[in-house]
């Protein structure tokens, strides 16, 4: 039994040890593995918030869309996958524009209709918002030639258009100009823009500056056999008389670059040519180029771009111009199916989001004992400003409100009173007088304000 006891006794320390050492080790192992389980939670955890802090960002980036500065990187007005194609583009009175556009579903198309502000941002969801869903045929087709039309200022117009009349296998371009009584003031059946017969001059387009009385028009014209291709303009007078010549100028000559011109417009007294050119295939970029009267290049580098990418680029459209930027849209397939692309031009030539200037308006009254003036401060460039003026004339004053617009004004700047204006003074923030004139007490008086430097 003491043998027994000795044994037992002297074996039973190792055994407990040993059980012991299970027992830590179990301890251990859970208490690790419940470190771990917590740590690998902790983890999945900070993943998961980072992948919605992620979301959040990229949602918020898309939010956050503008016109763009880079004509690489033009605006995406969709992403749905689809063909979107035939985009509408318009400004509204506060300056925002609506983009209306139709969009490849199942078997046919349906119309989507997006919202932006003045910025390019977009004021809906993305894709914008469904507009009709109805059966539709699963083919589209927009206008053929475009015929130019644009109001003469007194409720009249011209018109631009080519046609086969002269040969029955080469087309001309021809004007007419239609008053608003509906009489034809150039020659009957219209004016011929170039007599360079044996060439193609197709979609004659107009533009007519507000300020000229003068009209510019400027079509795509190639050889008989259509294989080169060159944009030509033409200046014709009040009276219909041709004045860069029988043919016109040549704003590209005939060659194997493929150019077209998309629009004519007015820019202020300048015209501004918007063109698209081959860049191989179907592939196309667009440009933009500004003239002068005289058919002179204004800015700087002649021409900028408004989509440098290479890509197949259909039904262009634009939206008015507010005196600040123009805007288009138009389908583009540069990743892939056909999505739906916009973006503005400035008067300079340049893209993007302008800062906002602000303006100093200091109004004063001279002689001080003769009246007063009210509505000076300092305003955001684009505000219409109100001032009032009230002159001492026999002990009683006489308010008159007068208006200065358009502002910001790059060329000409209009002020119109209830009152005879005698004299406009125009000075910068230091105090010092700029421009000086005498207006011999007209109600409306207009300033060229081309060669003022800004502030």
């Amino acid at each position: 039994m003491l043998y027994q006891r000795k044994r037992k006794y002297s074996k039973s320390p190792p055994i407990k040890k040993f059980i012991h050492k299970i027992r830590f080790f179990k301890r251990l192992f859970v208490t690790k593995t419940k470190h771990m389980y917590l740590y690998g939670l902790k983890q999945t955890i900070m993943k998961k918030i980072l992948w919605l802090l992620l979301c959040v960002f990229f949602f918020s980036s898309s939010a956050l869309s503008q016109w763009s500065n880079d004509a690489g990187k033009n605006l995406q007005i969709t992403g749905l996958g689809g063909e979107q194609t035939i985009p509408k583009i318009a400004m509204v009175p506060n300056g925002n524009f609506f983009i209306a556009f139709f969009s490849l579903s199942g078997k046919g198309y349906h119309v989507r209709l997006q919202h932006l502000d003045h910025d390019g941002n977009p004021l809906w969801e993305d894709n914008g918002i469904l507009v009709s869903d109805h059966p539709t045929m699963t083919r589209l087709t927009d206008w053929t030639q475009v015929l130019s039309f644009v109001n003469d200022g007194d409720d009249g117009f011209y018109i631009g258009w080519h046609d086969y009349s002269i040969s029955g296998n080469v087309a001309s371009a021809w004007i007419q100009h239609v008053n608003a009584g509906g009489e034809v003031q150039f020659q009957a059946n219209g004016v011929l823009l170039s007599d360079a017969h044996a060439n193609q001059q197709f979609n004659p387009m107009i533009a007519s500056p507000e300020q000229d009385p003068n009209v510019y028009v400027f079509w795509q014209e190639t050889d008989g056999n259509q294989n080169l291709y060159g944009i030509f303009g033409q200046k014709v007078s009040p009276d219909g008389d041709l004045i860069w010549g029988s043919q016109g100028n040549a704003v590209f000559n005939l060659s194997g670059l493929p150019v077209r011109p998309l629009y004519t417009l007015p820019a202020d007294n300048d015209i501004l040519l918007v063109y698209e050119y081959a860049t191989g295939g179907v592939s196309s970029a667009i440009k933009a180029i500004r003239f002068n009267d005289q058919g002179e290049f204004v800015w700087p580098g002649q021409e900028v771009y408004v989509s440098s990418v290479h890509s197949s680029k259909m039904h262009m459209d634009i939206a008015f111009y507010d005196h600040t930027q123009w805007t288009f849209a138009w389908g583009d397939d540069r990743n892939g199916p056909r999505e739906i692309y916009a973006q503005n031009l400035h008067p300079d030539g340049t893209l993007g989001i302008v800062e906002t200037q602000t303006y100093l308006l200091n109004l004063l009254a001279d002689p001080e004992e003769r009246g007063a003036v009210e509505g000076g401060g300092e305003y955001d460039a684009g505000t219409e400003v109100t001032a009032v003026a009230t002159a001492h004339e026999a002990g009683e004053p006489v308010s008159h409100h007068v208006r200065i617009f358009p502002n910001p004004s790059d060329s000409n700047l209009f002020i119109s009173s209830g009152g005879r204006i005698l004299s406009v003074d125009i000075t910068d923030m230091t105090g010092r007088t700029v421009y000086s004139t005498k207006a011999g007490g007209v109600y409306e008086i207009r300033i060229n304000t081309s060669t003022l430097r800004p502030g």
